[in-house]
């Protein structure tokens, strides 16, 4: 999956890649005795003694919380005897990264790089353990190294590359999206082609760079489905832990609505299990003793903001990002070093996404009132690629509106199954009404709708969200036999790059929209992305 923003500048970083930063004799030789019909664990044990440093690693890895032994591992018979020949290979292939990649990086950097390594292997594999009762090896090595294209573009690319990361961690961003807004590709593609040439296993390859937010259908790709839901949720949570935002536990829990989990009660009982086993592995892997820390106590902190009813505390938890324009000076010292690894023109690069001033903003597009009726999810997407497409080349913002009726099986239950239609025929009918002529009405049945508004930039559309939310409170009261409110929750793209994707459109209005429900709903919250 190859980042169809500017692929040959991937392929270079990826080529270079591939010239100077080769595994380990070690790993290249498990890699090689994997091929063979029959495992051989005899010559795997006398390849790993090879490498003491390897071969202590494995042995304090195996004697760590996160195998549970009774008793003190102190060879490598032993190890094989507890985890298994396979566990041990994709130990080997997590333990065996090129000393290249670690040279010269800042102590600050390297921290934090191996505590996002650490707790998101860790997380993966009890996640996929807990939660999808299935083998956690794979999932702990994908973890594991899904973010080692980041050493590769701190090597490549130096001070810019680390000030842009600094700047983000500090702030509170989504690395890779916006890695994808200033370069039109992330480190985990360059991940995968390492990866790959490697001769990592495909189904760790390929899921390492699964487009964050994307839901699995089997007919997309060969990547293992569960593989990729783990990863994904156990990337957020790693996140969530590393920026205690109470924002990215409502998208862990969001998560939880389309896969298995995780619920809250789950997410307690992972706290637990990282808490006591991160420490251990990271200090296997950084070689330096770690403080352990209060998981737990993140979560109920940032569940306690998400569950607090009070406006100020809403906002807080939902309405914190990272806007690409706060970043403007790394974002283009840092395509200016990309120009210069790559010698491109500069016609030939992605601009760093820029927000324009509200005086600037173009006057909203005046559109004849349409509806369109039962839109499901993709049909959704492609009307909502289309307006974004549109506004991109015109230069104006686009926003979406997703609303949804509050307490809908309440409602329906305050009704008679043909009283309930009527009632929602005559609720379409107010709603129409009270956008008039305001962009495009598109119903996601059976409780929900979404307005696309082209050319209007967050604070037009928050306006008309809140008119439209007055009109139904008002309309339930003279019309409804029960009360009726909504919930909105909408998203702005201020400055649609050729990046900007339907699917990161919704998933944001999505999060508002959840937001509004979980402080009690009928309200409106929104958020610029860029």
């Amino acid at each position: 999956m190859t980042s169809a923003a500017h692929p040959e500048i991937l392929q270079q970083f990826a080529i270079r890649a591939r010239r100077l930063y080769s595994l380990p004799t070690v790993a290249l030789r498990v890699i090689e005795l994997a091929r063979e019909p029959e495992l051989d664990a005899r010559a795997m044990l006398d390849c790993i003694e090879a490498d003491p440093a390897i071969a202590g690693k494995i042995l304090r890895m195996a004697n760590s919380s996160l195998f549970g032994v009774s008793q003190q591992v102190v060879n490598l018979n032993q190890a094989v005897g507890l985890l298994g020949l396979k566990t041990l290979r994709l130990l080997v292939l997590g333990f065996s990264l090129p000393q290249t990649l670690l040279t010269n990086v800042e102590c600050q950097v390297l921290s934090r790089y191996w505590r996002q390594a650490v707790i998101k292997s860790v997380a993966a594999r009890e996640i996929s353990e807990r939660i999808w009762h299935a083998s956690g090896d794979e999932a702990f090595l994908a973890g594991l190294l899904q973010d080692i294209g980041m050493l590769a573009l701190i090597q490549d690319l130096g001070s810019p590359y680390i000030e842009f990361l600094k700047r983000i961690f500090a702030e509170g961003g989504n690395v890779t999206e916006l890695e994808q807004a200033a370069l039109g590709f992330d480190h985990w593609e360059l991940s995968r082609e390492m990866l790959q040439h490697w001769g990592i296993p495909v189904s760790i390859s390929q899921a390492v760079a699964w487009p964050p937010g994307r839901q699995f259908h089997a007919a997309d790709a060969e990547e293992d489905p569960a593989l990729v839901q783990v990863l994904h949720v156990a990337e957020r949570v790693t996140e969530f832990l590393l920026q205690g935002r109470a924002a990215i536990l409502h998208e862990v829990l969001d998560l939880g609505k389309h896969y298995r989990g995780p619920s809250y009660v789950q997410l307690e009982s992972l706290m637990d299990a990282l808490g006591t086993s991160v420490p251990q592995l990271l200090e296997v892997l950084a070689c330096e003793p770690v403080e352990a820390q209060d998981y737990r106590g993140i979560l109920l902190e940032a569940y306690q903001l998400l569950t607090d009813a009070s406006d100020k505390s809403s906002r807080q938890a939902v309405a914190e990002t990272v806007i690409l324009s706060n970043l403007s000076q790394q974002a283009q010292d840092l395509s200016e070093a990309v120009r210069h690894f790559v010698g491109h023109d500069a016609r030939e690069l992605p601009p760093p996404a820029a927000a324009p001033s509200v005086s600037a903003a173009a006057a909203p597009a005046r559109l004849a009132p349409t509806l369109v009726a039962d839109m499901g999810e993709s049909g959704l997407h492609q009307h909502l690629n289309a307006a974004i497409g549109r506004c991109r080349q015109a230069r104006r913002a686009v926003s979406l509106l997703l609303a949804e009726v509050d307490h809908f099986d309440s409602v329906l239950l305050g009704c008679n199954d043909r009283n309930a239609e009527q009632l929602m025929r005559m609720l379409g009918t107010a709603i129409r009404k009270a956008i008039g002529g305001e962009g495009v009405l598109l119903e996601l049945p059976p409780s929900r709708l979404a307005i696309s508004l082209e050319a209007y930039d967050r604070q037009q559309a928050v306006e008309l969200a809140r008119q439209l939310v007055r009109a139904v409170s008002h309309w339930s009261v003279q019309h409804a036999p029960v009360a009726i409110s909504l919930s909105v929750g909408l998203a702005t793209l201020t400055m649609p790059t050729k990046n900007s994707r339907a699917p990161d459109l919704v998933d944001a209005a999505e999060r508002c929209l959840h937001a509004v429900q979980c402080s009690g709903g009928d309200s409106v919250k929104s958020i610029d992305i860029y």
